[in-house]
């Protein structure tokens, strides 16, 4: 059986087709070759010959790259920081001058992590999902799966206590729970509603058998505490009616 593609062989293939794409085509044939010298000098020249382009050939690079990224799932072997500072600059732009794309939100929310903070990347998949709706499928998956990787860390260190803003997470999850409802592959909304359901257990038992639940949670009132499990129970009976 043949071995599938990589991310540069995919892109040597599907993307060799327009003049002004060679050196970067050079540098994905370099670093599949394990030549990596020579292919960032590929990758130097042609950052430095785009970035004097017409912005409408810049996203058209933008474009077909992101599409083959998105199709494959796989980002850390093409993407560069160099790259990705050239590119964030032409998605940002895009941003501003077509606010109502959601394409560019979407690609800087799921692939330019290296460039951005947290809250940055989460606005921009948000806003992806409002302006694109439910053909936003790449943006929902990857934000939920930020969500529930958000939870795990919270819950790694049970019971000595949970790291991070846990009220901040609790706040995040109607949305989440919607998302997830909107999630069109059923295997994957599966597994993140059994997902969630697994976190929210595991805090709400640490919530109910905390020995000092004032100290556990810092700074908030017992009071508080039962709110908040209040909630956790709330959601666990409607995201378990599916």
């Amino acid at each position: 059986m043949d071995k599938p593609l990589t991310a540069l062989q995919t892109i040597i293939i599907h993307m060799n087709t327009t003049e002004h794409w060679h050196d970067f085509i050079c540098y994905c044939q370099h670093r599949e070759a394990g030549l990596r010298k020579l292919a960032y000098k590929h990758l130097e020249t042609f950052i430095t010959n785009a970035k004097k382009w017409e912005s409408k050939d810049q996203e058209e690079f933008a474009i077909s790259l992101f599409t083959i990224l998105d199709a494959l799932n796989e980002k850390d072997e093409v993407l560069t920081f160099s790259l990705n500072s050239f590119l964030i600059d032409i998605l940002y732009r895009w941003t501003e001058n077509t606010p109502f794309d959601s394409r560019p939100f979407r690609w800087i929310g799921i692939y330019m992590d290296s460039s951005n903070k947290e809250d940055d990347l989460e606005k921009s998949l948000r806003k992806a999902i409002e302006l694109g709706g439910d053909t936003e499928q790449e943006a929902m998956i990857y934000l939920v799966s930020n969500y529930i990787n958000t939870l795990k860390f919270g819950t790694h260190e049970f019971p000595s206590g949970y790291c991070g803003d846990l009220s901040e997470c609790i706040e995040k999850l109607p949305y989440m729970l919607q998302l997830t409802n909107r999630i069109q592959n059923k295997n994957i909304k599966e597994q993140n509603i059994d997902q969630i359901q697994e976190q929210l257990h595991l805090i709400l038992d640490w919530l109910k058998h905390t020995q000092i639940p004032v100290d556990a949670v810092r700074i908030w009132e017992k009071e508080q505490t039962k709110e908040l499990e209040m909630v956790i129970v709330y959601y666990l009976h409607n995201s378990s009616s599916r």
